[in-house]
C-alpha cells in the first residue's frame, strides 16, 4: 500500500459558512483603503478554517502604486501629452471626492 501523495491538493471537508474577522484585521483593512484612496487596494488575509468557520486573524497590505506614477508612465508612453495627464488626474480626483 502506498502513502498518499503529499503534493495532491486537499479538498475541504466542509464548506465555509461563516467568516470571523478579528477587530484588528478590520481596522487594518480600513486604514489601507483610506491611505490609498482613490486607488483600489489588495492584500493578504491570514487565518484558519475551523470546521465551517473561517477565522481571519491578521492581514497584510500589498504596496499601492500612486496616481503620479501612473501619470509619469502615461507621459513616457504618449510622448509628454499633458492633456491626457491632466484629464487622468482630474478623473482620479473626482473619484476620490465621491
Amino acid at each position: 500500500m502506498s502513502a498518499p501523495d503529499a503534493s495532491a491538493p486537499r479538498l475541504p471537508k466542509e464548506p465555509v459558512k461563516t467568516v470571523q474577522l478579528e477587530g484588528q484585521v478590520l481596522l487594518k483593512i480600513i486604514q489601507h483603503c483610506n491611505e490609498a484612496l482613490p486607488q483600489l487596494v489588495t492584500g493578504q488575509l491570514l487565518g484558519l478554517d475551523v470546521g465551517q468557520q473561517l477565522e481571519v486573524t491578521d492581514c497584510f497590505a500589498f504596496p499601492v502604486r500612486r496616481g503620479c506614477d501612473l501619470c509619469r508612465h502615461l507621459r513616457a508612453v504618449q510622448g509628454g501629452n499633458a492633456a491626457s495627464s491632466r484629464s487622468m488626474r482630474t478623473h482620479m480626483m473626482d473619484r476620490a471626492e465621491t
